[in-house]
């Protein structure tokens, strides 16, 4: 096992600081107590649930804690990180979600043949890294450019027309995008 972040666990030290600050206060707040209170009377005016509770609660707490602290350090197991040559090509593809785009002077529409079309692309394209971005007036990335073809067909089966608000066709703006 090894961590990512180990200077975490130096924080651990604070722990057991925190147990011992805990039973000092208990301690002087018991002492205050009993300047008031008379030991027979404290213990029936003032519920504290017992000693043996307030153990309990303060392992439990002091236990969340450690192990907060421990996730902050990122505990890896196993695979290591290796450095992997990529072979292939990046393609980002643009889609216009203008009004437009629902002429239906193509069958069924124009979006819905793009969509077809860019669902063949990405089959032929897996195995490099592919992306998605949505236009109209302005631009959206929907996919950041990934391996997985299967999240990018699901990206563009969610784009339709009128996706993006701003009207128009600024497909200058998209390709700065990429």
């Amino acid at each position: 096992m090894r961590f990512n972040d180990p200077v975490w666990l130096y924080a651990l030290f604070l722990v057991p600081m925190g147990g011992v600050m805990w039973w000092w206060g208990a301690r002087k707040s018991a002492e205050s107590l009993h300047m008031f209170l008379s030991p027979g009377i404290s213990g029936r005016l003032v519920a504290g649930g017992g000693r043996l509770r307030r153990k309990v609660r303060l392992a439990a707490i002091l236990g969340a804690v450690s192990l907060v602290i421990i996730s902050l350090a990122r505990p890896q197991y196993g695979v290591k990180p290796v450095m992997v040559k990529q072979a292939g090509i990046d393609l980002m593809i643009l889609l216009d979600t203008s009004k437009s785009m629902a002429a239906r002077d193509v069958k069924p529409s124009r979006i819905e043949r793009a969509r077809l079309e860019m669902g063949k692309l990405i089959h032929e394209m897996e195995g490099n890294r592919i992306g998605l971005i949505a236009f109209a007036g302005a631009s959206f990335v929907e996919c950041p450019l990934t391996l997985d073809s299967r999240a990018v067909r699901m990206f563009l089966d969610t784009i339709r027309v009128g996706l993006i608000p701003a009207s128009g066709t600024d497909i200058g703006g998209a390709i700065d995008d990429t």
